[in-house]
């Protein structure tokens, strides 16, 4: 048996047209992995077509439920001689839709049409027509040795390619012994021209990958937190640019003049399509500050209401003279309540709501950086002390609630600070202009 003997067989197959009628009752089989309802035929074309062509060739077969349940798989072999070296041959039956109607010249995608020196049909090039040739390939060789390879063979055909083999690695793990082999040979790929075979030793793998960018629940508009909240789908067009090389591909800066502030440098002086995260976070803790987006806002009434206490109580006499004795039994008495002698515990009480109403303002100055309304507190509830209770004065006791009152304007007073400078305007020239956040 020589080379030439088995090229001719495998000529005498194809001209007699053995070969393309085996082709197309391959390609009859509507085997759409993508389609639900083709199950079944993703099974029949192994079980009805592909193990009677394996057992011609002296092969043993048998079929591997998938994991899932979704695309079975066949495993064929023949064994020859332990020494011989073995070869494992990977092929898939499934398609992907066969968009029937859409076809030129109205052909039909469940049948194998010959255009000139072209054969048409789903599965054709993917993958029927690959392991088909592969199949006559082994007969012609069988033929020409007088029934024998020379080699081991071993096959695995799964029907769930299209759909991304989703239970081929954990198929393959399970059978790793009986799949071993000295040559891996997968016909599934094209050729580098149609006149041309062509064997490629290796080719890149492919790893399926779902992201999620998921920032913050609800949606939020884009004229209210466009530029300051991180948008998901710009995040996801910076990770998908950056699969080139490690670079970032997408956008340039804008022309000088433009005001533009969509590309962003980060300090590598690479362009991103989002802000830098220190610019993010800085823009987000200066709007919070400010309470723009009710973050903040909150703390301000709580402050004022947290005040009231003190200032009552600094109103309160500090002896239950004769003149606001008439009226202090009258409005406890409208509340139901009977006389009650406060003035032991005016000091405890007029000490603890100070510290509440200070605590308040320290709260909200640490929020919004309104330090000078908690200082001017301290001064504040420092005079109503002295002056209440260390030197009896009435003016200095009235000048320190007022002082108090002016304390808690101020923190309800909306800070001002420069915006930060976009990067992308700095380069193009133009600075941003100082504006409440």
């Amino acid at each position: 048996m020589t080379r030439a003997d088995a090229i001719a067989g495998a000529r005498r197959q194809l001209h007699s047209g053995e070969f393309l009628a085996e082709l197309d009752r391959r390609v009859a089989y509507q085997t759409e992995s993508q389609n639900p309802a083709r199950r079944d035929c993703l099974r029949a074309y192994l079980e009805e077509e592909l193990q009677p062509a394996f057992s011609q060739l002296d092969f043993s077969t048998r079929l591997i439920e998938s994991p899932t349940g979704k695309c079975p798989y066949l495993i064929a072999e023949y064994r020859e001689a332990a020494s011989a070296p073995t070869v494992l041959m990977y092929g898939h039956g499934d398609v992907v839709d066969g968009m029937v109607g859409e076809w030129r010249d109205n052909l039909d995608p469940w049948r194998a049409t010959i255009s000139g020196n072209r054969v048409y049909g789903r599965g054709t090039a993917d993958n029927k027509g690959q392991h088909s040739i592969n199949l006559s390939a082994l007969s012609a060789v069988r033929e020409a040795r007088g029934g024998r390879l020379g080699f081991n063979a071993k096959f695995i055909i799964e029907t769930g390619e299209e759909i991304g083999s989703p239970d081929l690695r954990q198929v393959c793990e399970t059978l790793r012994d009986e799949l071993k082999a000295d040559l891996f040979l997968a016909s599934d790929g094209p050729r580098l021209s149609a006149d041309r075979p062509t064997i490629f030793l290796g080719c890149r793998g492919g790893l399926r990958i779902h992201l999620d960018v998921n920032l913050r629940d609800g949606a939020h508009h884009s004229g209210n937190w466009g530029g300051v909240l991180a948008n998901p789908a710009t995040i996801l067009a910076g990770a998908i640019a950056t699969l080139v090389d490690g670079k970032v591909i997408a956008g340039i800066s804008p022309p000088p003049g433009t005001h533009a502030c969509r590309v962003y440098s980060d300090s590598g002086g690479i362009l991103r399509a989002t802000p830098p995260l220190d610019l993010i976070c800085a823009a987000l803790l200066k709007d919070a500050a400010t309470g723009k987006h009710g973050v903040v806002g909150r703390s301000r009434w709580q402050a004022t209401v947290a005040s009231l206490p003190a200032i009552g109580t600094a109103l309160l006499p500090k002896l239950t003279c004769p003149l606001c004795l008439p009226a202090y039994a009258a409005l406890l008495s409208a509340l139901g309540l009977e006389f009650f002698d406060y003035t032991p515990y005016l000091l405890p009480l007029t000490l603890t709501f100070l510290a509440v109403a200070l605590g308040a303002l320290a709260f909200h100055a640490r929020r919004t950086g309104h330090w000078i309304a908690l200082m001017t507190g301290v001064a504040a509830a420092a005079i109503v002390l002295l002056g209440k209770f260390t030197f009896e004065l009435d003016w200095l006791n009235t000048a320190g609630i007022g002082l108090l009152v002016i304390a808690i304007l101020i923190s309800m007073r909306r800070k001002t600070s420069p915006m930060l400078p976009c990067p992308a305007c700095v380069e193009s020239g133009s600075q941003a202009k100082a504006g409440v956040h």
